[in-house]
């Protein structure tokens, strides 16, 4: 395990940091988070209730589930026609999908979908998949993309092919035990085969 120095200086393992240190950390991303927060005119109370955005934990359950919905609004304003899901909010201009995150998204709007039954979370996230299937190369892989909706350029080039094409097969399971939409599954047949038998 990766060392660490804890508070008086000896070397120690990221598992075994004392409490106030822990305490330490936390202390200061809240106060960062709420600089942050505060300097974008959200109040005190949205704060503390997770309302104030997407990624703020509320302090009670009424606030969790508003902090998830709020994530999830976020999410889908942030998908374009064609299904994909970008880095920046339509109509912001230019934007960059990277399939990583967006999986990540997708699996966000189907765990609030499990929640509300909200179907149009659904038919965001089963859309993505579409959009992913679609821009695959012929072995598999899947580039980052530049543009907008209907004019996407890819830029020949990912983080990391082996770990976009696991959280895709991820996400593509647990769409298919969320929809039991057997026909769906049976379209994206191509696209996993490219992923488990990628072309030379």
């Amino acid at each position: 395990m990766k060392g660490v120095v804890g508070r008086a200086g000896a070397a120690t393992t990221r598992n075994c940091v004392r409490e106030p240190d822990r305490r330490s950390a936390r202390d200061t991303l809240k106060k960062a988070a709420r600089r942050a927060i505060f300097s974008k005119g959200w109040s005190q109370r949205s704060f503390e209730t997770g309302t104030c955005c997407g990624i703020c934990p509320g302090r009670d359950a009424r606030g969790k589930a508003d902090t998830a919905s709020a994530a999830a609004k976020l999410i889908q304003r942030q998908q374009t026609a064609d299904g994909a899901i970008t880095m920046a909010l339509v109509g912001s201009g230019e934007s960059t999908v990277n399939p990583y995150f967006g999986c990540f998204a997708a699996e966000g709007l189907l765990a609030q979908y499990r929640s509300t039954r909200d179907t149009s979370l659904l038919r965001s996230a089963l859309t993505w998949v579409d959009w992913y299937a679609a821009h695959q190369n012929p072995n598999g892989t899947i580039f980052d993309y530049k543009g907008h909706a209907g004019a996407w350029r890819s830029t020949a080039d990912y983080d990391s092919s082996d770990s976009y094409a696991a959280v895709y097969l991820s996400l593509l399971r647990d769409l298919y035990r969320a929809s039991r939409d057997a026909v769906w599954l049976g379209e994206k047949h191509a696209s996993i085969r490219r992923l488990l038998r990628p072309s030379a």
